[in-house]
C-alpha cells in the first residue's frame, strides 16, 4: 500500500512540475491537448494500397492501420504486386481454370486445384480440337437420354440423369402424329367429363 501511494506521489509530482515549468501559454495548451484534444488515428482508407496489389477491388468503408501497411509497403521490392506474378505463374497449371479450353462448357474453377502433371500430360496427348464431351459422343448419347424426348409431353420436366432405351423411344416417337403430346388432349377431355359424371 505505501508502495502504491508514493507511485501516485511520485506521478503527481512529475505532472506538476512538468506544468510548472511551461509558459502559461504551454500550459494552457498542455491542458486542452490532454482534455479535448484528438488523439491521432492510424486508421487509412484500404483503397490507399491498391497499388500492391495486382487486381485491386475497391473496398469501401474498409479501413487499416497505416503503421502496419507503411511498414509492409517499405520492406517490398520496387514492383512487387500482390499475388506475385512469379508465385502464379507456378500455380496456375495447378489450377482448374487453366484446362478450360479442354471442355465445350466450362463452369467456373476458382479455388479448385488439380495436379498439374497428370492434368498437364492428359492436355498434350489430347488432339488439338478435342473437348470434352466429345461432340461425336454426345451425338450418340443424346438419344439415350430422358430430355431427349421432352418435346412429346405438354408440360416437359427436366431429368439430365436419366437414360432411357433410344431405340424404343425412338420408334415411340417416329410412331406418333407430329403434334402429339403427352397427355393427349382429348384424353384428358374425356376423363375430366367422366369425373364429372361420377361425382354428381
Amino acid at each position: 500500500m505505501n508502495r502504491l501511494t508514493t507511485l501516485i506521489r511520485h506521478w503527481i509530482g512529475n505532472r506538476y512540475w512538468k506544468l510548472r515549468s511551461m509558459s502559461i501559454w504551454g500550459r494552457i495548451y498542455y491542458f486542452y491537448a490532454s482534455h479535448f484534444g484528438r488523439k491521432r488515428s492510424y486508421q487509412v482508407d484500404a483503397n490507399a494500397y491498391n497499388f500492391l496489389f495486382l487486381s485491386p477491388r475497391p473496398s469501401f468503408e474498409l479501413f487499416v492501420d497505416s503503421r502496419v501497411w507503411n511498414r509492409a509497403s517499405e520492406r517490398l521490392p520496387e514492383r512487387y504486386t500482390i499475388p506475385d506474378r512469379v508465385s502464379l505463374e507456378v500455380l496456375f497449371p495447378m489450377t482448374g481454370q487453366c484446362y478450360d479450353s479442354l471442355f465445350s462448357n466450362p463452369l467456373p474453377m476458382w479455388g479448385i486445384y488439380v495436379n498439374g502433371s497428370v492434368w498437364m500430360r492428359i492436355k498434350e496427348a489430347l488432339p488439338e480440337q478435342y473437348v470434352i464431351p466429345d461432340p461425336a459422343s454426345t451425338r450418340v448419347l443424346q438419344p439415350m437420354t430422358a430430355d431427349y424426348y421432352n418435346s412429346l409431353f405438354t408440360k416437359p420436366v427436366s431429368h439430365p440423369g436419366i437414360v432411357v432405351d433410344g431405340k424404343v423411344w425412338g420408334r415411340i416417337a417416329g410412331a406418333l402424329p407430329q403434334d402429339f403430346r403427352f397427355p393427349d388432349s382429348g384424353t384428358v377431355e374425356t376423363l375430366k367429363n367422366n369425373m364429372k359424371g361420377v361425382k354428381a
